[in-house]
């Protein structure tokens, strides 16, 4: 298990798990509420980019889990939800979950702490 100040290497992904928020020149992302136990809100401004972002939940080994689909658009903040559940509907055991969003060629990332 990872403390806050380490950052988590899965295969093919590595995210640092600090809580803070996470910048790109197009790019910032914040959750909250964090650790959460029903719902974590993903909050993604774009700046300077018409397109919408792609966002996806992994788990602590580096499995797609979920893609979160845009729940509110407001100006340049898109929101999502994620609810603690697959793509497939199956609820997930608690511990570190990693949100990746990815938009023109940039992303950033964050820990998120699923507690039931």
């Amino acid at each position: 298990i990872a403390t806050a100040e380490q950052s988590v290497s899965v295969p093919a992904l590595s995210f640092e798990s600090s809580k803070a928020l996470m910048l790109s020149k197009t790019l910032n992302a914040t959750a909250s509420p964090n650790p959460f136990s029903k719902t974590v809100q993903i909050a993604v401004t774009v700046n300077k980019s018409k397109n919408k972002p792609n966002v996806s939940i992994y788990d602590v080994n580096g499995r797609l889990v979920k893609v979160l689909s845009v729940k509110n658009i407001l100006g340049n903040m898109s929101l999502y939800g994620w609810d603690g559940t697959d793509n497939l509907g199956g609820s997930l055991r608690n511990g570190f979950y990693f949100y990746r969003v990815r938009l023109n060629g940039e992303e950033v990332s964050g820990r998120l702490t699923l507690l039931k």
